[in-house]
């Protein structure tokens, strides 16, 4: 299987909040939550992913990676 890193550095967290969106046309973060049972991870919308971080402010390492097919979750 191909993994592509697209991203991988330090990004600026702001009220907890990470936002990756795959286009100019994604809804915003208001519609990413609906059905999503975890609250750290909004994912109900294709192509918008908020995230929610336990640091407040300041500077997090983050990796986006993009993968062929979809993947087993850690502890599957």
């Amino acid at each position: 299987m191909t993994v592509r890193t697209v991203f991988d550095g330090d990004v600026y967290v702001h009220c907890r909040q990470i936002y990756v969106q795959s286009g100019p046309d994604v809804a915003g973060p208001e519609s990413a939550f609906p059905g999503q049972v975890n609250g750290l991870c909004g994912a109900a919308l294709p192509g918008w992913l908020h995230l929610v971080t336990g640091l407040h402010a300041g500077r997090v390492g983050f990796t986006v990676q993009v993968h062929e097919s979809v993947t087993e979750l850690a502890g599957d």
